[in-house]
């Protein structure tokens, strides 16, 4: 993809093309297409198929925050904004932990390995 593209189309360009790697190539994307319930199909295609998430009745319990619930639900499935996260949608930032600044900003790192979260997780056992 060259800088001529902009972003939407840069995307419809890499959609078509997983698309066609997905189905065999270009004819049966194109069968598919002119099949009835397409969208569908295309979705059980194209969707992440990863392990289910069962932890719900601990995240939905009625003691927690909704704010909270989200948040967690969120991370569970590492879909929370995080600059690693934008960056594979074509945003390009310096991916640096913004309260850090030492490592990558991921998930893991700001619930589990930055300084300050380790702070935080301390504070709440004791």
């Amino acid at each position: 993809m060259t800088a001529a593209y902009s972003w939407f189309w840069g995307n419809i360009i890499s959609s078509r093309d997983s698309l066609m790697q997905l189905t065999g190539g270009g004819v049966q994307a194109e069968t598919l297409l002119l099949e009835a319930g397409y969208k569908q199909k295309i979705y059980a295609l194209i969707r992440a198929k990863g392990t289910p998430f069962n932890n719900h009745k601990t995240i939905w319990d009625s003691d927690v925050y909704p704010k909270h619930a989200v948040i967690g639900l969120l991370a569970s499935q590492n879909k929370l904004p995080t600059i690693d996260n934008i960056s594979t949608r074509g945003m390009v930032m310096v991916n640096r932990c913004s309260l850090c600044e030492r490592q990558p900003e991921s998930v893991a790192h700001l619930f589990f390995e930055c300084q300050f979260s380790q702070v935080v997780w301390q504070d709440i056992s004791t």
